[in-house]
């Protein structure tokens, strides 16, 4: 066995302590990113549906559009059509509230190219708890 005098004794016992604080703290750190991940990855999700709902709202618009059910105001203003009742396209997909608008031309968030009356605007709202 190898002797250690007395006064190492001490400075070997504070050099172990620091090396498990150091482990706890590290273990700590890495705990908290692996529980936070799911969480992360809820809200990936969420936002990532959010998206694709808002897209289908605008296909489906697009669709009555072309199809001549709905029409494109003629004055400045924007409408909200019909209530999506239709069974292709739910008001709520997986907790997403979409809001779909049509636009006359001056009202566009972004610009219109020529010939083009109006524009679809879609807002999905979804909620994040962490």
């Amino acid at each position: 066995m190898i002797k250690i005098n007395r006064q190492k004794r001490g400075v070997v016992l504070v050099v172990v302590l620091g090396i498990i604080l150091v482990a706890v703290f590290l273990a700590n750190v890495v705990l908290n990113i692996i529980g936070s991940h799911p969480r992360l990855t809820h809200h990936q999700i969420s936002r990532i549906q959010a998206y694709y709902a808002a897209w289908a709202g605008v296909a489906y618009t697009y669709d009555r559009l072309t199809a001549g059910a709905w029409s494109v105001p003629t004055s400045s203003t924007c409408t909200t059509p019909p209530p999506l009742n239709d069974s292709d396209f739910p008001t709520s997909i997986v907790g997403q509230n979409v809001n779909i608008s049509i636009c006359n031309r001056s009202l566009c968030p972004t610009p219109v190219p020529t010939g083009v009356n109006g524009c679809i605007v879609a807002r999905v709202e979804y909620t994040y708890t962490p």
